[in-house]
């Protein structure tokens, strides 16, 4: 229905959703009404409500977005958002009769009819449910509502070590490795009871409760290493399963049979991320990510923090070797080597990085809390020695420093909340107010409710209005007054400006934009790292440089200036087996009238990976490469926009070289999965290599979308 515009449309939504007693909302309503009036506004309204613990956030910003249906997912009362990740929301919800918080995951409803998720969303909660351990978040139940399948998993009161670096910045070395071996233990409870092997291991898919309590959560790709029916990832035929910043080099290669030490590599790299505050490899593509944690060393964690005792370094090393015989192999002993950096107790983590809840959800916690089952407390009181925390205080600003990551841990450094709707004017309350309502994001639904159209006021004019209401009509004259001598000024000059422009009142076409130059010295590749959409390069002279990049930018041009021969060389310095640039999902990228030199060092002179539907490289010369020309992997145009190849002169120096080869590797992740929509003109290819060559043309080549010169094949090679 449409969203409310008076406070009475608002509590009619809140009397039929069911989310509060009738006679609780009714008495509060007489109460309040008798001690001052009732706020004309929903928004008023809403934040009373908010402020007496009435509603929680999430159920106010869903009443004024005029949602009032399924506030309740089988026997639970959703009270709270608490995220959302591609498979799923997980709501803060209570049951509704023995009063108990919980975490409530559910499966989009787009995803209900896709075998594969629902499977999988069935397989984490036997994951799940198969685990009792104080550092693994615990499983209570599993069902369906109407169509709605959900898991009903522990309430960890918390934050995951992805939101807290984000807000403060890398952490003390000891702490993380206090948090690092309560994980490690967790997974080895995993490994040892029911073979389980996680494999999106992540600082997102660890939580620290507000006692410093760690838990691993989201088992979504987990698998069970012994059992030889569990095998989704190859039913589906899903290559690539986990989080590229994080996934061990044979996990990208074959999720399937990745096992238990694959786990110990993404926690090394956890490790490496709490530490620095950057994840192993912090540029490039996915694709590129992938390969880099099979071939590249990530940048020592002492150039970056050199605080980092050089012992807790080297255990992350062997947890991130590259060959999984080299790692720990299992968890255990990862957490026996942390144990000597854990026998000080640390404190919980501070207030301020822990998440700050609604006063109905904190009173709806005080009530679970209290009905407590005394099993529960003892899980808790036993949890709470093997991890002795001492008396609440916070952490040293020293410690939270963020070197080389260009955060603080400074209250100052993070961003200024944005003022909540300001309380009408009237008479003293009888309690004091509790804790404001604050800035939300736009409202999302529960998947089942249809969300109507609503028309967006932002919040700053709400707030103007409400603000202007308060005062009296003297008051009000002088905003007036003084609204008028600002914008009378400011219009009478935007209109002389608009008219200054010609007599005629039209604005002159606008001029393209001038190109950028580059030659003298000027480095293509500071260019390249602050260039817009639509920018156009060009070359002034010759440049020397290497293993350039670019990424997801639309219509960019490097082309010779006009009237000048240009060669872009390999640097002698520069490592080989690198690449001249690679370009990934560049839609409309032009490239041309270069010679492009790979100094009989350069692996490949362009790379292109993704979709870049436009893209032309035209009226080149490439050369002198060990390898290959140009590489397209996993690269598309469009039927209506092909990539283009047109007036190429490739030569080729070797036999076993390819002037433009064709590849799609197994380990990338990449959406297109496919080479295709190509188009060569007038393109010509000499020396004793192949012209188009692709490793597997039977599936990485799509030959019916290509246009190729009738002379010109599509050979395998090697």
């Amino acid at each position: 229905m449409p969203a409310p515009t008076t406070s009475e449309e608002f509590l009619e939504l809140v009397r039929k959703s069911g989310v509060v007693e009738a006679d609780r909302l009714q008495t509060y309503l007489e109460r309040l009404r008798e001690s001052r009036t009732l706020p004309p506004s929903p928004e008023g309204v809403a934040q009373l409500l908010v402020q007496d613990g009435i509603i929680t956030y999430f159920q106010a910003e869903q009443f004024r977005a005029g949602r009032w249906r399924r506030f309740t997912i089988g026997k639970y009362k959703v009270l709270e958002r608490l995220g959302a990740g591609g498979m799923g929301t997980v709501y803060l919800c209570e049951h509704m009769l023995m009063k108990r918080q919980v975490a409530v995951k559910v499966l989009p409803p787009n995803k209900v009819n896709d075998s594969s998720s629902l499977e999988r969303f069935y397989r984490e909660a036997k994951a799940v449910a198969a685990l009792d351990h104080p550092n693994i978040v615990r499983a209570y139940d599993i069902g369906e509502d109407d169509k709605l399948h959900f898991i009903v998993m522990e309430h960890v009161d918390g934050a995951n070590l992805q939101e807290i670096i984000k807000k403060t910045g890398p952490m003390d070395p000891l702490r993380v490795a206090h948090y690092m071996r309560q994980s490690a233990l967790g997974l080895q409870h995993a490994h040892e009871t029911v073979g389980l092997v996680h494999r999106d291991i992540k600082p997102g898919n660890i939580l620290v409760d507000r006692h410093g309590v760690v838990k691993i959560l989201d088992m979504g790709l987990a698998r069970f290493f012994h059992d030889d029916t569990d095998d989704l990832t190859k039913k589906y035929d899903e290559n690539v399963l986990g989080t590229a910043d994080y996934l061990a080099p044979e996990q990208a290669l074959d999720s399937h049979a990745a096992d238990i030490r694959a786990d110990i590599y993404s926690l090394g790299g956890t490790f490496y991320f709490c530490l620095t505050g950057r994840t192993p490899f912090t540029e490039g593509t996915v694709a590129q990510k992938l390969i880099w944690h099979q071939t590249r060393q990530p940048k020592p964690i002492r150039s970056i923090r050199p605080e980092v005792p050089q012992e807790l370094a080297a255990i992350i090393e062997k947890a991130m070797a590259k060959d999984k015989n080299e790692r720990y192999q299992t968890p255990q002993e990862l957490a026996d080597e942390l144990e000597p950096w854990t026998t000080i107790p640390i404190p919980p983590p501070p207030e301020e990085e822990m998440p700050q809840f609604s006063l109905a959800a904190r009173a709806s916690k005080s009530l679970s809390d209290t009905g407590m089952s005394s099993s529960a407390a003892s899980s808790s009181r036993s949890q709470m020695e093997t991890s002795p925390i001492p008396v609440r205080r916070p952490w040293p600003a020293a410690t939270q420093s963020s070197t080389g990551s260009g955060r603080t841990s400074s209250a100052s450094a993070k961003p200024a909340a944005v003022s909540p709707l300001p309380r009408p004017a009237g008479p003293p309350r009888s309690t004091p107010p509790q804790t404001p309502l604050p800035p939300v994001a736009p409202p999302e639904a529960l998947p089942v409710a249809a969300a109507p159209p609503e028309l967006f006021i932002p919040r700053s004019v709400k707030q103007v209005t409400q603000n202007l209401l308060r005062y009296d009509r003297k008051s009000l004259l002088r905003w007036l007054l003084l609204a008028a001598g600002v914008l009378v000024p400011v219009t009478m000059l935007l209109l002389w400006q608009l008219l200054s422009t010609d007599g005629s009142n039209k604005s002159n076409p606008s001029k393209p934009a001038e190109p950028i130059l580059v030659g003298n010295g000027t480095s293509l590749a500071s260019v390249l790292r602050r260039i817009n959409d639509g920018d156009k390069i060009w070359l002034t002279g010759d440049i020397t440089e290497a293993n350039l990049s670019l990424t997801s930018k639309k219509n960019i041009t490097i082309e010779a200036e006009p009237g000048k021969e240009i060669t872009w060389r390999f640097p002698a310095e520069a490592p080989a087996e690198t690449k001249l640039i690679i370009l990934s999902s560049c839609p409309g990228f032009q490239l041309r009238g270069i010679t492009l030199d790979g100094a009989t060092k350069a692996e490949s002179l362009v790379v292109l990976y993704g979709k870049s539907p436009g893209a032309t490289l035209e009226k080149l010369q490439l050369r002198n490469f060990t390898k290959n020309g140009i590489v397209v992997s996993n690269s598309e145009g469009s039927v209506e926009a092909p990539i283009t190849f047109s007036e190429l002169t490739i030569k080729t120096a070797a036999a076993g070289q390819v002037g433009v080869r064709f590849e799609a590797p197994a380990h990338s992740a990449l959406a297109a999965k496919k080479n295709a929509n190509f188009v060569l003109r007038r393109c010509s290819f000499s020396g004793p290599g192949t012209s188009l060559g692709s490793s597997q043309p039977e599936i990485t080549v799509d030959l019916a979308s290509m246009q190729l010169p009738g002379n010109i094949k599509i050979e395998r090679v090697p």
